[in-house]
């Protein structure tokens, strides 16, 4: 499922349509936990029935995996299609492997946190070593 907040729209790619899975339920409930967002931040509630709109382009295109384990390869280079404003693309089986490497190498090139970033300073900390002696010197401040 792809989310597109400015064109009110959602996106669900179904790479596997034989598989048989709560569809209608896992929208209700994605709708219900953004509805819930939405609420407790501008204190009002989404039209999500008259304002949005569902678009199932599997329908329209060869998008289908013939496996049970490669959704999410599939569900993200769409996403990546639609993101670059590219057409969808289908996913020959036999490439599989190759999309999923290329999908991994992507998301971990873009993972790396900057030199100047917050996170990367984490390893630099240094705890000071117990030695039994802080318990001590804090109850003689006392």
């Amino acid at each position: 499922m792809i989310i597109d907040l400015e064109q009110h729209l959602f996106i669900q790619f179904d790479s596997l349509p034989a598989h048989d899975l709560p569809r209608r339920q896992n929208l209700e409930r994605l709708i219900h936990i953004l509805n819930t967002q939405y609420y407790l931040m501008h204190d009002t509630n989404i039209n999500f029935r008259t304002a949005w709109a569902l678009s199932d382009p599997s329908e329209d295109f060869d998008l289908y995996q013939n496996d049970v384990h490669s959704c999410g390869v599939h569900l993200l280079i769409q996403a990546k299609a639609y993101t670059n404003h590219e057409r969808h693309k289908p996913i020959p089986q036999d490439k599989i492997n190759l999309y999923r490497h290329q999908t991994a190498e992507d998301i971990l090139q873009k993972a790396e946190p900057k030199s100047d970033d917050s996170i990367s300073d984490i390893s630099t900390w240094r705890v000071p070593k117990h030695d039994g002696k802080a318990a001590q010197r804090e109850q003689q401040t006392k």
